[in-house]
């Protein structure tokens, strides 16, 4: 990571959303998940306008868009409190593998601190070892535990 660059976490604003749009449409190839352009418009606005969400973040880097990360709360007796899951973290290509993602987290971590959370999780996938690495890295630890889900 060049010592020059300026890397940002700041809250989402709404003229940024064509911009988000366009990252999730990424993210979504890149991940394998379904894209609905007008769901995902409705949802960004539901995390711009309802703190007690989460928070959706934007990374520039010396002030260009370089990716985005969706912090979304929740609350956990085994977690003491207040938690949350990066629910998605994505970075532009061209800004993968230069240490900008453990920064990026670094940064959420802190905020997230003074947000008062007590754990922050994440998912990735069996396959992802980069992202594995960088999440080793950044202090996170799995668990010998398979998170399922039930769709309502």
């Amino acid at each position: 990571m060049d010592s020059h660059t300026s890397i940002q976490c700041s809250p989402a604003l709404a003229e940024e959303i064509p911009s988000l749009l366009d990252m999730m449409k990424t993210f979504c190839g890149l991940e394998h998940l379904h894209f609905d352009a007008e769901m995902r418009e409705l949802l960004i606005q539901q995390m711009l306008n309802n703190e007690a969400l989460g928070r959706l973040y934007s990374i520039k880097l010396d002030g260009k868009t370089a990716g985005y990360v969706a912090l979304c709360f929740g609350f956990s007796f085994e977690y003491m409190g207040k938690d949350a899951f990066i629910d998605e973290l994505f970075l532009m290509e061209e800004y993968r593998g230069h240490g900008y993602g453990k920064e990026v987290i670094n940064i959420i971590s802190e905020q997230s601190s003074l947000l008062g959370l007590k754990a922050i999780h994440l998912e990735v996938d069996h396959a992802n070892r980069p992202a594995q690495n960088l999440y080793l890295n950044a202090g996170f630890a799995g668990k010998e535990r398979h998170l399922w889900t039930k769709w309502l």
